[in-house]
């Protein structure tokens, strides 16, 4: 029997370097991944509490949630958030924006 989950999940223990990711459904990522570029299209990106992302241009989603650590700029068509924990060092560009009041951000906000 098949399941078809519709997600991407990059685990704890998995470390991406150097690469492009591109996906066409949501993306999870509690582990680490150093690339050039993340794209989910049309789906959300969820960077988990324990994960470690840096990339060199972009992390595009339709919805982005940060509660781990990124460095990098973050563009999403609909909405972007970063809970208490979450940290990012970069610009966040989409029409809503949450900050959680703990939350740390290094960039610029546009919407």
């Amino acid at each position: 029997m098949a399941v078809n989950l519709n997600q991407t999940l990059l685990g704890p223990k998995t470390v991406l370097r150097d690469n492009t990711v591109f996906v066409d459904e949501k993306l999870i990522i509690e582990g680490q991944v150093f690339a050039r570029k993340i794209d989910a299209g049309n789906n959300p990106v969820i960077i988990g509490a324990g994960a470690e992302v840096i990339v060199e241009t972009e992390i595009l989603g339709s919805e982005i949630v940060v509660l781990g650590r990124v460095k990098g700029e973050l563009k999403a068509k609909n909405e972007i958030i970063v809970s208490e924990k979450g940290s990012v060092e970069g610009n966040l560009t989409a029409p809503k924006i949450k900050l959680d009041p703990t939350a740390s951000v290094s960039g610029v906000l546009r919407h």
